[in-house]
């Protein structure tokens, strides 16, 4: 046989042995294959959980890193820092506080006659009740916090009230006038004007309301507006001795203590328009403006500087103006 059919001595073909070696080199190298390969996948396995065990941390340092930043500004945001609220404390410190207006009713008057006005001016039990009783209300409430307490409260306590008669402001102003008794036995002038939303009481006259009171006047303050009772004086003396000069008024206040004298320079209009409020009664009510001159204050001693209105009732114009009109008119009906 040839060598392919060879045959050794147990009469088996030699080539067996070696394709029996051909087939273990083979299938050792198989397994070498498949050693590399599960290898080489263990290492991928391992890699991949190496990578999954760290990307877990990895992202939540991200997250945290994102969001710690946003809460930060969510805080922010909602509450505000120290400086911006004593920012908004000091903006809504600045802006002006408004005093909110009087709706008046004009209905609740029209129908009343002026003893029931002054009626229940007294017996109000609100300052809107009483604010919709008065004159110029929204005037009245600012300057409201200087009024004696007697005539701020609800009701007012009085024991009766007696009509005194009518009479006129400045010419052009009809008002009824009121005597309130108060519990002390003292009284207060009380007037109510006829006005085109009906009758209404002027509730500054009432409290004998001015911009200075007894220890400014005595310190040296200037008086702008001075409700007083004006007589006429004799009485000249340290600054003011000059009868030429000077003519004199005695001023006094039923909330003061004592008197002051006045002086208005002779010849003007201040002088002459006194002189003739006072030429039939002398001891009557008027608003000036009045001021110390150098230290007069302190011998209880001013000048008068103008006459505001005749009677405790401000009303609109210069009196002192329309006055020296009539009299030049008069004046001039005599030539």
């Amino acid at each position: 046989m040839n060598e392919r059919g060879k045959l050794n001595r147990t009469g088996k073909p030699e080539r067996l042995p070696r394709l029996l070696e051909h087939e273990l080199a083979h299938l050792k190298d198989m397994k070498m294959f498949e050693e590399v390969r599960e290898e080489n996948f263990g290492a991928s396995q391992a890699g991949s959980r190496i990578s999954i065990k760290y990307l877990a941390p990895i992202m939540v340092v991200a997250l945290l890193g994102i969001a710690i930043p946003f809460a930060l500004n969510v805080v922010n945001w909602k509450t505000p820092t120290k400086d911006a609220s004593k920012h908004k404390a000091q903006k809504k410190l600045a802006q002006p506080v408004r005093e909110p207006s009087v709706i008046i009713d004009e209905s609740a008057v029209s129908n009343l006659t002026s003893r029931e006005v002054a009626q229940a001016f007294l017996d109000a039990t609100s300052e809107e009740e009483r604010l919709a009783l008065v004159r110029n209300p929204n005037e009245v409430r600012s300057g409201m916090v200087t009024f004696p307490d007697e005539v701020k409260s609800y009701p007012i306590e009085h024991t009766f009230v007696k009509p005194m008669g009518v009479a006129t402001a400045g010419g052009n102003m009809r008002f009824q006038r009121f005597s309130v008794s108060m519990p002390d036995g003292r009284s207060r002038f009380l007037c109510v004007a006829d006005t085109p939303r009906g009758p209404l009481v002027d509730y500054e006259a009432f409290a004998r309301h001015g911009t200075v009171n007894w220890e400014k006047l005595l310190a040296g303050e200037a008086g702008e507006m001075v409700r007083l009772l004006v007589k006429p004086s004799f009485y000249f003396n340290h600054g003011f001795t000059d009868e030429k000069k000077w003519v004199a008024f005695e001023l006094s206040n039923p909330d003061w203590p004592a008197s002051l004298t006045g002086y208005a320079p002779v010849g003007s209009p201040t002088a002459g328009l006194l002189g003739a409020i006072t030429s039939k009664v002398p001891k009557q009510r008027v608003t000036l403006k009045i001021r110390p001159e150098g230290d007069s204050h302190q011998h209880k001693q001013v000048v008068i500087e103008r006459v505001l209105a005749n009677g405790w009732v401000q009303t609109e114009g210069d009196v002192e103006a329309r006055w020296q009109l009539r009299k030049e008119r008069k004046r001039s009906s005599l030539r």
